[in-house]
C-alpha cells in the first residue's frame, strides 16, 4: 500500500481520478477515509503482537523444558 502512494506522490499522477494519492483498500473499501484504514492496519497488527508478547513472558511449560535458558522475562 505504501509502495502505491508513493509511486502516485513521485509521478504525480494519482490513480483512479483522485485528488489525492490514494490506496487500492481505501479506494474500494474505505473511499475517503484513510484514518479508518490506517486504524484497521494497527489493529491487523497489534493483536497478534501482543499475543506473541504473552506467551513470550509465560511460555508454556513444554516450551520452558526445551529452552533451557529461558529469558529473563519470562514469568512462571
Amino acid at each position: 500500500e505504501h509502495q502505491f502512494l508513493l509511486i502516485q506522490a513521485q509521478t504525480h499522477h494519482n490513480w483512479w481520478g483522485a485528488k489525492a494519492p490514494v490506496s487500492v483498500f481505501q479506494h474500494y473499501w474505505f473511499p475517503g477515509s484513510r484514518p479508518e484504514l490506517h486504524l484497521l492496519y494497527n489493529t491487523l497488527v497489534t493483536i497478534p503482537m501482543v499475543v506473541a508478547i504473552y506467551f513470550h513472558m509465560y511460555p508454556p511449560a513444554r516450551e520452558r523444558k526445551a529452552s533451557g535458558d529461558p529469558c529473563s522475562c519470562a514469568r512462571a
